[in-house]
């Protein structure tokens, strides 16, 4: 794991200098005390921007504060807006499931929550008055637990307070055992014009093993066949990784769900939760040796299946432990631009307004905040706040798009940022090139093939300084350690360039 690249982590260039092994060691150690899982996705890096320091007990006031200093600086060129909108409750809550949802106790939970989602909405709309929202997504939880009824009712404010452009995306997560005709009606009438269906597996024996509601494979053919007809663009979820799953289960759920002719698939890895762990009887080092076994024959596996299909990636990386999305080619040159824009590592700036209890909201180079209570009012302290540079905000587009294709391009960075990579992480990218991590030409740079933990140890290269603020730092990244990698490296660097 990660302890152990303290010790090696790969090849090293005779007479690499001694402040980047130094580098390496001190951010090793910072990964571990942090207790970094190193089977995730390297987005789990992005939690070192915020998590050490939060503000508690923040009022709307203040977050509307924060939006109103954005708009008044002005948003940057290409600039766009998401919203997401999180509804927590389920029937049932799945092993592996690392979001906020519960089952809840009583409806009139539900209810009360449904209240203060519309509240939240109406109090921050005049906010955003005159601006439209390139993308909306409602996820959760379980949104199709909610009767028609109660869809219309607590989504319809989306659309009578905020605007939306014509040709955005709309989306909204309903699971295949909760959804009827009746909802989807509903959810097209609003606005909506995707939804996506959560189906995970289609293997019983998996689905019962994480405790997931019953679901099989008829009840996806109602739910997709039901959706096309009112003309909403139709996905499916995919979970590869559950222990119990076999390869040859796993690529027949992916033909089966192909056969249903769905606007695209995506395939998500496993989120390895400590009560998935506990149920398999595993720890994260067993975890990752079957992960890394299974990975190579899988792939293999689907891209040939791919070749017999109507179906053609839009996002897929097998050497990142991301999300794998596939496109009907009828309608790729449509949905494959707006996928890459509901993306982290799209080409265009973007801030994220968060509604409902735990949503995640991002107010492009300048902060990231959450709402913590469970009811929303103005004068109560309902939010959670960390302030963010924009050097963080790079890092953290950098990190996403080295999970999604292992490459990033120079042109396309500065594009969305209006600088050039090279010069705002000129030591960072020195470094990896020293200790042979990335190859670099004047187009971009790629990360060398690594193993897992690796890939979480040197894509933190580029939040050194965030993770130099870290209390699990313990000041082992220092200004003089800095001072001494750009001592040392800038001889290299010429000398390699000229």
């Amino acid at each position: 794991g990660v302890r152990g690249a303290i010790a090696g982590g790969g090849a090293v260039r005779q007479g690499g200098p001694p402040s980047v092994l130094q580098l390496r060691r001190a951010l090793a150690e910072t990964l571990v005390r942090s207790r970094i899982n190193v089977a995730d996705r390297l987005v789990i890096l992005t939690a070192f921007v915020h998590d050490f320091r939060w503000e508690t007990g923040v009022r709307s006031g203040s977050i509307a504060e924060l939006w109103e200093e954005f708009w008044a600086r002005g948003a940057p060129a290409g600039h766009f807006l998401e919203c997401y909108a999180h509804f927590p409750f389920c029937r049932s809550r799945c092993l592996f499931c690392y979001t906020d949802s519960r089952v809840p106790s009583r409806w009139d939970v539900v209810q009360s929550y449904q209240e203060e989602w519309v509240r939240e909405m109406r109090d921050f709309a005049p906010l955003f008055s005159g601006r439209r929202f390139r993308m909306l997504n409602v996820g959760g939880g379980t949104p199709s637990l909610l009767s028609a009824e109660e869809l219309e009712a607590c989504l319809e404010p989306l659309f009578s307070e905020f605007l939306f452009e014509n040709d955005g995306m709309r989306s909204i997560e309903f699971n295949p055992a909760s959804t009827t005709p009746n909802k989807l009606s509903v959810i097209r009438r609003l606005g909506f014009n995707r939804v996506s269906f959560g189906v995970q597996s289609l293997d019983g024996a998996v689905l019962r093993s994480v405790r997931r509601e019953r679901q099989d494979f008829e009840m996806g053919r109602s739910a997709v066949a039901a959706a096309k007809e009112l003309d909403l663009e139709t996905n499916v979820d995919l979970v590869f990784g559950f222990m119990n799953e076999t390869t040859e289960s796993f690529l027949r759920g992916f033909r089966r769900l192909t056969t249903l002719r769905p606007t695209s698939i995506s395939v998500s890895t496993l989120s390895l939760t400590d009560a998935y762990m506990r149920a398999m009887k595993v720890d994260r080092g067993q975890y990752l040796r079957h992960y890394e076994r299974k990975l190579p024959e899988t792939v293999e596996h689907l891209e040939r299946l791919i070749l017999e299909t109507v179906y053609k990636p839009a996002l897929f990386n097998p050497e990142s432990n991301g999300e794998w999305i596939f496109v009907a080619e009828e309608v790729s040159e449509k949905i494959i631009p707006t996928l890459r824009l509901d993306n982290p590592a799209g080409e265009l700036p973007n801030s994220t307004l968060g509604l409902g209890r735990h949503s995640r909201s991002r107010v492009f180079g300048r902060g990231i905040y959450q709402r913590t209570a469970e009811a929303f009012s103005r004068g109560n302290e309902c939010y959670r706040l960390a302030l963010m540079t924009m050097k963080e905000e790079m890092a953290l587009y950098i990190i996403a798009v080295l999970e999604d294709c292992s490459r990033v391009e120079f042109a396309r960075f500065s594009r969305r940022f209006g600088v050039d990579a090279r010069e705002k992480f000129s030591w960072e990218l020195r470094a990896l090139e020293v200790l042979c991590k990335i190859r670099m030409d004047e187009e971009g740079f790629s990360f060398l093939p690594v193993r897992l933990p690796e890939r979480i140890l040197y894509a933190s290269f580029f939040l050194t300084d965030t993770l130099a603020r870290s209390p699990h730092s313990r000041s082992l990244l220092n200004d003089s350690l800095i001072v001494r990698l750009r001592r040392e490296l800038e001889p290299r660097w010429v000398a390699a360039r000229g």
